[in-house]
């Protein structure tokens, strides 16, 4: 099979643990693109939070695209024109946040183009997302700069995810309330050992890919997807070829058609030079 799109997801498989593309991955998607192989990052993260990684890999230049937000917003880079963009309507956003509250250390709510934590308890959110989101600076940088809030009624209408803290075990019974009452109204992702990300039940990376094929007219049998979480096993199995990093979680290997080395040893190059250039290590 001849690769015609390369996506990856970006915390835990595309940046180590500081934070940051390293060399041999940047290198191995800079040549991708050259060949003209198309390039789409794919994250949770809002499309604001991915723009300094799509300016660094010169999406724009080789006509890449921004999968955001879980699948929630797609955005081609060179024209920067957005295809769709689910947002949480009030009423349901405001549901989720009185079940979440009960059972959340703390929240934050991530919109198009801000973030915000509600203000409980401030410092404490900053230490657990410092500890335990990937161990990685950008996220605590993140924190600081998001916007305090004291009720939901503050929020904006384009919010497209809540993300709730916890270190013990609540978020199983949180996730458990969630997809009996919702009933796919609402989708849940394990983030961390204590963060959960929950988001629109439409919003699933795979169907972001689904449209850059589109765009692209080609087929999802032509992708190469690697990932790390549980956001990303519907993309690892409907891609051409689903790859894990080795760090990945169990569901996400058991769907893999392959595995690599973990995003601290550079797997997506290893997956790049693989499974796109048919070369060996």
């Amino acid at each position: 099979m001849s690769v015609k799109l390369f996506s990856t997801d970006i915390d835990g498989t595309l940046l180590n643990e500081r934070g940051q593309i390293p060399k041999k991955n940047k290198e191995a998607i800079l040549r991708l693109e050259e060949e003209g192989i198309k390039v789409a990052l794919c994250s949770g993260r809002p499309l604001s939070d991915m723009e300094r990684f799509s300016k660094e890999l010169q999406l724009a230049k080789y006509g890449g695209y921004l999968i955001g937000a879980n699948g929630n917003a797609l955005r081609k880079e060179a024209t920067k024109e957005t295809f769709f963009d689910h947002q949480l309507q009030p009423e349901l956003l405001g549901r989720m946040y009185a079940l979440s509250k009960k059972y959340a250390w703390e929240m934050t709510a991530e919109g198009n183009t801000e973030s915000y934590v509600f203000v409980r308890a401030f410092m404490k959110v900053l230490i657990t997302v410092y500890e335990h989101i990937f161990q990685r600076r950008s996220y605590w940088y993140a924190a600081l700069s998001m916007k305090k809030l004291e009720k939901l009624e503050e929020i904006p209408q384009d919010i497209n995810k809540l993300i709730v803290f916890n270190p013990g075990k609540t978020l199983a019974r949180l996730r458990k309330r969630i997809e009996t009452e919702f009933q796919g109204e609402i989708a849940c992702c394990k983030v961390s050992r204590a963060s959960m990300e929950i988001f629109s039940g439409k919003c699933d990376k795979v169907n972001g890919l689904r449209k850059v094929c589109e765009l692209e007219g080609i087929s999802l049998k032509e992708v190469l997807f690697i990932g790390d979480g549980e956001n990303d096993v519907r993309a690892v199995e409907e891609a051409g070829i689903g790859i894990a990093v080795e760090n990945a979680a169990e569901t996400v290997k058991k769907n893999a058609d392959a595995l690599v080395s973990s995003n601290q040893r550079c797997g997506v190059a290893e997956a790049i030079n693989k499974y796109a250039f048919k070369e060996e290590k």
